[in-house]
């Protein structure tokens, strides 16, 4: 972070918040880990606002989506799986604040106002058995809110997905751990500069990693459907772009790396949806996707 986007920071960061209550979500994204018995760990992480209307950090569920579903050890079809707050994990990251800890004489600056926190969840162990079908098995999660450049109504969806591989092969075998994003992005940046940084997944079975921008997700009935985005905005160009303003630079990101750069002379709360997706011998066997806010305002002159 340059020295200017710190000092930004710091000015905006005066909001301490006591609570460990949850808020408006805006994002976030579902990953697994197998424990090589054929026990699966489900992760959450919702990204949600430092202020808004305090909803309870408590149990979620993902619903699990496929045909046929995966079966537990009885046998039996799983149709949803139980999150519960990982309180160690959101006390290890600063108690889920995404900006740094400072202190200016007697004030710690702690969330700003505006700011984000991040709230972890994490399952049982649990144990798949059966082959996912072509379309993949599902792992679903209704978020949050979303950002006034998109029309569509409902709740945004969090989504991950674990695929077949070329042979075929049981999930009970643990043939396939998800890939997981490491670097959470910042949510704030500067508007009229050029703003760059990293998306970073990692893949603990060395698959190949291929990120891409897709369209946020909503829910429709039982099932979810591309979110409908304003004028001038669509999955692929979802921050303020040439459209707009003539001096903009729309949203750059490499799809080997997920590095992204823009600049917007425009103000205002959006979001991108990044998706990486592992490949292994050209077949993908899952996919993860990592929602995150992304306000821009003025900052002062430093």
């Amino acid at each position: 972070m340059s020295l200017k986007k710190l000092l930004f920071t710091l000015l905006i960061s005066l909001l301490i918040l006591p609570s460990f209550a949850n808020h408006r979500s805006f994002g976030g994204e579902i990953y697994w880990e197998c424990n090589g018995n054929g026990m699966y760990t489900f992760y959450m992480v919702r990204h949600t606002n430092c202020g808004g209307i305090p909803v309870p950090f408590q149990n979620e569920q993902l619903l699990v989506s496929g045909n046929p579903l995966p079966r537990n050890a009885s046998n039996l079809s799983i149709t949803s799986i139980v999150m519960r707050p990982d309180s160690n994990r959101f006390t290890l990251f600063n108690n889920g604040v995404t900006h740094p800890i400072c202190s200016q004489g007697n004030t710690v600056i702690d969330c700003s106002n505006g700011g984000y926190r991040r709230f972890f969840y994490k399952s049982d162990p649990i144990q798949l058995n059966g082959v996912p079908p072509s379309s993949g098995w599902k792992f679903i999660s209704s978020n949050g809110d979303f950002r006034s450049y998109v029309n569509s109504s409902g709740q945004s969806i969090l989504v991950s997905t674990l695929y077949p591989d070329s042979a075929l092969t049981n999930a009970s075998t643990c043939y396939e751990q998800s890939p997981r994003f490491v670097e959470f992005p910042q949510f704030q940046y500067c508007s009229s500069i050029l703003n760059e940084g990293s998306i970073t997944a990692i893949d603990s079975d060395g698959d190949s990693l291929v990120y891409e921008l897709v369209s946020l997700l909503t829910s429709s009935g039982s099932s979810f459907v591309p979110a409908t985005y304003s004028n001038g905005y669509s999955a692929t160009s979802p921050l303020p772009s040439l459209v707009f303003n003539s001096s903009n630079i729309p949203l750059n990101y490499n799809r080997q790396t997920g590095e992204i750069s823009f600049k917007s002379v425009q103000t205002g709360s959006y979001g991108v949806n990044f998706q990486v997706s592992a490949y292994r011998n050209g077949v993908k066997v899952s996919e993860v996707r990592h929602e995150a806010p992304v306000d821009i305002l003025m900052c002062p002159d430093l």
